[in-house]
């Protein structure tokens, strides 16, 4: 599966770095933010929560602890196979985790991955606004994905953490927008959850 950080780059991290602050209406402090990286990212996240409806996590990768262009950064990896009576067959999660030095330079980079980086990938180049999951986030579905194994991307900012939640998911039939729609809610709560791990 294709990783967020490695999209983006260490050397985009290096012009928004020299780019400075920038205006934003929203009523944001600017500084260092709220969030400071974990000893170990992965093992605060709640992956827990996304048994039901996904199932059982199995194959849990080993976490990739790294860092973007002198930011804490981590991708986290796991598996989940449900009960036979589920719609799901099988699911991979990754959550993407970049921690930066200060809240500006977070927006700037989201604003980069909504407005250029991430329609690229987007199904139709389309990826739509997503409320009350962080201070701001968008979702698309990736190209990369097919008709019964769909791919879901979220992408949200909150003070000075950018997180990435890759879905791929594969389905026993074609899926219908009830599935859909469970799978959207699930991501949106489970990185409401995560953010809250991450910040506690």
């Amino acid at each position: 599966m294709r990783n967020h950080l490695a999209r983006c780059g260490s050397a985009l991290f290096a012009v928004l770095l020299a780019a400075g602050c920038g205006s934003d209406p929203a009523p944001e402090k600017d500084g260092p933010g709220d969030y400071r990286a974990k000893e170990d990212i992965c093992g605060v996240l709640p992956f827990r929560e996304l048994v039901d409806p996904l199932g059982e996590p199995f194959g849990t990768d080993e976490p990739s602890h790294r860092s973007a262009g002198g930011a804490p950064a981590a991708k986290c990896v796991a598996s989940f196979s449900p009960q036979s009576a589920s719609p799901f067959e099988h699911t991979v999660t990754t959550v993407d985790v970049i921690f930066l030095p200060d809240t500006a330079l977070a927006r700037k980079l989201h604003t980069f991955d909504r407005t250029e980086n991430q329609p690229k990938y987007a199904v139709d180049g389309k990826v739509s606004e997503v409320k009350r999951v962080g201070r701001e986030a968008f979702r698309f579905r990736n190209t990369a994905g097919s008709d019964r194994s769909p791919m879901f991307e979220l992408v949200t900012r909150d003070s000075n953490v950018q997180m990435t939640l890759t879905f791929l998911v594969s389905f026993r039939g074609t899926p219908d927008d009830q599935d859909t729609e469970a799978v959207l809610k699930e991501m949106d709560d489970f990185a409401r959850a995560s953010l809250a791990a991450l910040r506690g």
